[in-house]
């Protein structure tokens, strides 16, 4: 990954903060993956040899995942990997962000460990993929499936271990057991509502065969009343309740991406390999059908794919003339639109949104610089002036300000300035609004 995109730079500092190797920080952010980054960079101290051993190592981990699943669910090995290879969404996002195939992995692991009995194992699979990303934590609901005390306990125990151990770092460091949870769902779904986008059909149409395969499972369902899948019905409801239930956290999710529904890969993804079989027995109507969805999927892939490496790479080609020219430097700090990407590049930069809040206060006048480099943010006319606009047609602003003050960015410690929806307690308002539980919220440390 020569030109990261914005997410997966922030995860990679995220993971180099917890080392004490990064000043920059996101508290929003699922602490899994930049885990596994910050470890890598303590090994290797080069972001590209980092990028390179965390693909190596989430791509095997998929595999044995996969070959795992087909085991236990005593699916067709030949059809569910073709269904996989032809499933653009699963390579194109894969490994774009870093969060999505880790999730999916250990989706599939835990269905795996749910099914061989291995209880302690299959909490602690969702667990990891809950703590790869958050909304998978709407999943818990699956490990509740047995009338066994013990097992259920074991299953709990191994999900919560995780979990306590990031809710003990989170309350050494901010005082709250909950607050990288509570700043996501701020962040992402409760201060979003004013971008709220319907569901886009393109993102349903690189999911491929997987989801043409569970439409057609469906179908078989409701028609052949001998078509059974090869396990029992608990682990299809199983199967079912996870297609509904990340179906509906894509659509609250105000502002929706593709990777948004890469976890659905999971179960549909064993059910189109179950209902696609039967193309098998066909060897004329496989092959013509293989080549015409491997074209159109491929070349859907390929040209999303190029268009993102492409923008990615104009911004990397961007802040490279400023620092060959000396515009900006590591001894200063800046406001930007692309503050992520300039931290990846070790220059302190803060979210340009907050000059648009019209509340500073002057005490140490200095001069400050902002960079802006796709598009205009509001900008405070009473402290901007515009002082120079390069050939790539980035603008250079300073600001007469108060000194910057370079810190995580705590998105809960400052969206109360600019939002009309809060009343008093930002944190125990969001709070109740992810929870649903006074008592819970009215808790300090929670």
């Amino acid at each position: 990954m020569p030109y990261p995109n914005w997410d997966f730079m922030a995860y990679f500092m995220n993971g180099k903060f917890f080392f004490g190797e990064s000043t920059y920080f996101e508290i929003y952010r699922p602490p899994f993956v930049p885990l596994c980054l910050g470890i890598l960079y303590l090994l290797t101290h080069s972001y590209m040899l980092t990028a390179f051993a965390f693909s190596l190592i989430a791509s095997f981990t998929f595999i044995y995942a996969v070959n795992l699943l087909v085991k236990s669910y005593n699916l067709d090995k030949k059809t569910y990997y073709w269904v996989l290879f032809t499933t653009p969404l699963l390579w194109y996002a894969g490994l774009r962000v870093g969060t999505e195939l880790m999730s999916v992995t250990f989706i599939l692991l835990s269905l795996s460990f749910l099914k061989q009995k291995k209880n302690f194992l299959a909490g602690l699979a969702l667990s990891l993929a809950s703590l790869s990303r958050y909304e998978l934590l709407i999943l818990l609901p699956i490990l509740l499936t047995t009338k066994n005390i013990k097992h259920l306990f074991v299953r709990m125990i191994g999900f919560g271990i995780p979990w306590l151990i990031w809710a003990a770092y989170s309350f050494y460091l901010w005082g709250s057991m909950t607050y990288s949870l509570l700043n996501s769902f701020a962040l992402n779904i409760y201060f979003r509502d004013y971008l709220w986008q319907n569901p886009n059909p393109l993102h349903f149409l690189i999911l491929g065969s997987s989801l043409l395969g569970g439409i057609y499972y469906l179908y078989l369902r409701i028609k052949n009343k001998s078509f059974k899948p090869p396990f029992s019905l608990k682990y299809e409801l199983i199967l079912a309740y996870m297609i509904l239930a990340l179906l509906y956290s894509y659509y609250k999710t105000p502002l929706k991406f593709e990777r948004y529904l890469y976890s659905l890969i999971a179960p549909l993804s064993i059910l189109a390999s179950i209902s696609l079989k039967k193309l098998f027995l066909n060897k004329s109507f496989f092959t013509r059908i293989m080549v015409i969805l491997l074209t159109l999927f491929t070349m859907t892939a390929y040209i999303i794919a190029l268009t993102s490496y492409l923008e990615n790479k104009t911004i990397f080609e961007r802040i490279d003339f400023l620092t060959s020219h000396n515009i900006i430097n590591t001894s200063q700090y800046y406001y930007s639109d692309l503050w992520v990407h300039l931290n990846f590049h070790n220059i302190k930069s803060l979210p340009v949104e907050q000059l648009c809040r019209g509340k500073e206060v002057v005490v140490d006048p200095s001069l400050k610089y902002a960079v802006i480099f796709n598009y205009e943010y509001c900008l405070n006319s009473s402290h901007a002036q515009l002082i120079q606009e390069t050939p790539h047609h980035i603008k250079i602003y300073f600001f007469n300000v108060s000194n910057i003050s370079y810190q995580p960015i705590l998105y809960l410690d400052h969206i109360k300035e600019i939002s009309s929806k809060l009343k008093e307690n930002v944190k125990k308002e969001v709070c109740l609004a992810l929870f649903k539980v006074s008592a819970l919220c009215g808790i300090p440390f929670i």
